[in-house]
């Protein structure tokens, strides 16, 4: 069976992308992170994603012009991922 594929959005510290993590590497959650979105640089949860060496990507909502197209693009990241 594929292991599932998940984006995390974050835009903060990132503790919650870490315990998902730990769930995920001590065999308690069958899923693999393969993208994760924040809408804030500089959000330590960017670093923690590139430490555990997971894919990740800025899409600040201030650059678009609707939350449609803010939606569209968060999923257009994810659909590339």
């Amino acid at each position: 069976m594929n292991t599932p594929r998940i984006a995390v959005l974050v835009s903060g510290g990132g503790r919650s992308l870490e315990n998902l993590s730990e769930l995920i590497q001590a065999g308690q959650l069958n899923v693999e992170i393969g993208l994760v979105i924040s809408d804030r640089n500089g959000a330590k949860a960017l670093e923690r994603a590139t430490r555990l060496g997971i894919d990740s990507v800025v899409i600040a909502r201030c650059d678009y012009d609707s939350h449609r197209d803010y939606s569209s693009a968060v999923f257009g990241a994810i659909e590339a991922s």
